[in-house]
């Protein structure tokens, strides 16, 4: 991220770097960075739906909804089968309280890729909208789809953890975090402050 900074700060106008610095800021957390930077990179590659699907991501992470839903919009008419952008369509809708509209969302990517990790993220972003809502049991079991779909996928682990933990099994939830820890996830509990589930 420093090294894109100081490339940025040099006068480098490569909308790859742009969208590079946005999604290292999103991962730590940097929201509003983020969108600047993401903001850059849809202006430098307006035609690259990969970039709005960048930009879209940290809009939803700052609330920014009907933002990321023009930004989504843009993405679809420029690729309109990518499932990446119908994942994120569906957790703003989930953030918008659209349950029902976030289900068909993810539906609809899961027809375009059907493989396994894409499965096991829309079952869990299916988990935390029905945990959202206080549907424990539905929760529970399409946190434990998930992690059967990718049983060393440390994300999966992590949602089924905090999907336990906020329906007050807090011992399953412990040892969820602890096997997340040991396939390498980011610390935990990290996840857990930021209300994931």
């Amino acid at each position: 991220l420093r090294d894109g900074k100081m490339a940025i700060a040099l006068g480098s106008k490569d909308a790859q770097l742009y969208a590079f610095c946005a999604s290292a800021c999103q991962q730590l957390e940097r929201i509003e960075e983020a969108i600047r930077f993401a903001d850059e990179a849809t202006s430098l590659a307006p035609t690259v739906s990969l970039v709005h699907n960048l930009r879209s991501a940290a809009l939803r992470d700052a609330y920014q909804y009907s933002r990321a839903i023009e930004s989504l919009d843009q993405s679809l008419r420029l690729d309109p089968k990518q499932p990446r952008a119908f994942r994120i369509r569906g957790q703003v809708l989930d953030g918008m309280n659209q349950p029902e509209k976030a289900r068909e969302q993810y539906e609809a990517a899961k027809k375009l890729d059907p493989t396994t990790l894409t499965l096991a993220a829309i079952h869990q972003a299916i988990a935390r909208s029905w945990s959202k809502r206080g549907e424990c049991a539905r929760a529970r079991h399409e946190a434990d789809m998930a992690v059967d779909l990718v049983t060393t996928e440390p994300d999966a682990r992590v949602t089924r953890a905090l999907i336990a933990a906020r329906c007050g099994d807090v011992l399953f939830a412990k040892k969820e975090f602890e096997r997340a820890r040991e396939l390498g996830a980011k610390d935990s509990y990290f996840f857990l402050a930021r209300g994931e589930a």
